[in-house]
C-alpha cells in the first residue's frame, strides 16, 4: 500500500500545518485564517481521493492479510478525523453566511451519504451486493429523521423521508431483480424492508404527534399567562 501509506502522509502534514497555525495565536490574522482553510480543503479532497479510488481491501476477502484490514482501519480513522474537520469548516461558513442553520445538518447527511457509498463500493467492494445499499440507505433515513426530529431541523427530516423513498423505489425496481430467483429470498427482502418502513411511519408519526401536543401546551400556557 505504498501510494496509499504516501498520500496519508502528504494529506495528514497539510492538515497538521494548518492545526499548528490556528495554535499560533502571534500569527493569526485574516491571510493565515484563509491559508489555513485552503490547507484543511487540500488535505481533506486528499482523503476523498483515496476513500474513492484507492481501494485497501483485496476482491476475495480470503486473500486479505492483517496489513490490508490495518490499511482500513488507518482509513476509517482519517475518514472520521476528515468528517470532524469538515464539519467546523461548514459550520463556520454556515454561521458566517446564513442566520438559518438548517443548511448544516443537509450538507452533513449528504456528506455522509457520499463517504458511506464509496466505502461500500470501492474499499468493501460490495458493488454487487444491491440490497445491502438500499437497507444501509433505509437506516440512514431512520437516523436523519430521528436528528431532525431531535434537533427541530425541517430539511434534514424532509431528507430523511425522500431517501427512504429512494431506497424504497431502488429496492423493488432494480435490486429485487438481482436476487436468486428463490421465493424464498425474496419473500424475506419484501418482509425486512416492509417491517423497516412501517417502523419510519410510526417513528414519525409518534413524534411529530407529540410535538403537536408540546406545542399546543406551549400556546395554553402562554394565554393563561396573558
Amino acid at each position: 500500500h505504498y501510494y496509499f501509506y504516501l498520500l496519508i502522509i502528504i494529506s495528514s502534514i497539510t492538515m497538521g500545518t494548518g492545526y499548528i497555525l490556528s495554535k499560533i495565536q502571534l500569527l493569526e490574522d485574516r491571510f493565515v485564517f484563509y491559508y489555513r482553510m485552503v490547507l484543511y480543503i487540500i488535505a481533506d479532497l486528499i482523503y476523498l481521493f483515496v476513500t474513492l479510488f484507492t481501494p485497501v481491501l483485496r476482491w476475495a476477502y480470503i486473500d486479505n492479510t492483517i496489513f490490508d484490514y490495518l490499511a482500513l482501519a488507518i482509513l476509517i480513522l482519517f475518514n472520521i478525523l476528515v468528517f470532524f474537520s469538515a464539519k467546523d469548516l461548514i459550520l463556520a461558513t454556515i454561521r458566517k453566511r446564513y442566520a438559518n442553520m438548517e443548511l448544516f445538518p443537509v450538507i452533513i447527511g449528504v456528506y455522509l451519504l457520499g463517504i458511506i457509498t464509496a466505502f461500500l463500493i470501492t474499499q468493501f467492494r460490495l458493488g454487487d451486493i444491491n440490497l445491502l445499499f438500499s437497507i444501509v440507505y433505509l437506516l440512514m433515513a431512520i437516523g436523519f429523521i430521528l436528528y431532525g426530529f431531535n434537533r427541530k431541523f425541517i430539511y434534514i427530516r424532509r431528507m430523511g423521508l425522500g431517501l427512504s423513498l429512494l431506497a424504497t423505489t431502488k429496492l423493488f425496481i432494480y435490486d429485487l431483480s438481482f436476487l436468486r430467483q428463490e421465493q424464498g429470498s425474496k419473500i424475506i427482502a419484501y418482509f425486512s424492508f416492509g417491517v423497516l418502513l412501517i417502523g419510519i411511519s410510526f417513528i414519525y408519526q409518534k413524534i411529530s404527534n407529540k410535538m403537536e401536543e408540546l406545542n399546543i401546551g406551549r400556546n395554553e400556557t402562554i394565554e393563561k399567562e396573558i
